[in-house]
């Protein structure tokens, strides 16, 4: 498949060729998500993602509902950012901003099922994904592809119904933006008869390629102004 937006060269910002790769073998999620980590990521965004997961003490429900929130805050923060960074064209800036809203709904219906066992929000650095077209469209295929992945493969493990519920509602959802933003970017909206999944520790493998998830932020502290009274 040729560059999916006129006007960019994919070789500048891929100078690897993994995301070139990536397309014309179909592998979108986890092909472009290490693609991702030849241009950004380091040490330190391995280490927040492994805090982002590992900070879970918690069994049962959380323990799976907990991953799930990172995701569905990833994405609604990207999608944000991106309908907010005034560089994409205008169907692209309609459809982050439109999926923007459904992942904030979603993560208030994680939030509202783990109660008091969620997780703090990650911290995310995009790293220029939401401004570039070709790179926004192309992120956007392999978080959606991961998201759909990832909720198909616990869907058996839950012990709350209501948990069930709530996930197999925004599963629903996930596929349909899968499709969407795959049509978007010229590719076939379900490229296989069946949908694939992905266990949790390869899941938590691949946010850590993604470079995305950062450590919080910390501040330096100086010596206090003197008292002027």
């Amino acid at each position: 498949m040729s560059d999916l937006t006129p006007g960019l060269n994919l070789a500048e910002i891929d100078p690897e060729g993994a995301l070139n790769e990536s397309i014309a073998s179909g592998v979108s999620r986890s092909g472009f998500l290490r693609g991702l980590l030849a241009l950004t990521a380091g040490a330190a965004t391995v280490v927040a993602a492994d805090q982002a997961f590992g900070a879970i003490s918690r069994t049962g429900d959380s323990a799976i509902l907990n991953p799930l929130l990172i995701i569905e805050c990833m994405q609604a923060e990207f999608y944000r950012r991106a309908a907010d960074s005034g560089q994409l064209p205008a169907n692209y800036a309609r459809l982050a901003n439109e999926i923007a809203a459904i992942e904030a709904a979603h993560v208030a219906g994680l939030k509202n099922a783990l109660g008091g066992a969620a997780n703090d929000d990650p911290y995310l650095n995009f790293r220029g994904t939401t401004e570039n077209p070709m790179r926004f469209i192309r992120t956007a295929v392999a978080l959606e592809d991961l998201s759909t992945s990832t909720l198909a493969g616990v869907m058996d493990d839950f012990e709350s119904e209501d948990n069930l519920t709530t996930v197999a509602a925004i599963y629903t959802a996930e596929a349909r933006h899968s499709a969407g933003v795959r049509l978007a970017a010229g590719e076939h909206p379900a490229p296989s008869p069946v949908q694939k999944w992905e266990s949790l520790p390869k899941v938590r493998k691949l946010l850590n390629e993604t470079g995305f998830l950062t450590p919080k932020p910390t501040t330096v502290a100086r010596q206090s102004p003197a008292f002027t009274g």
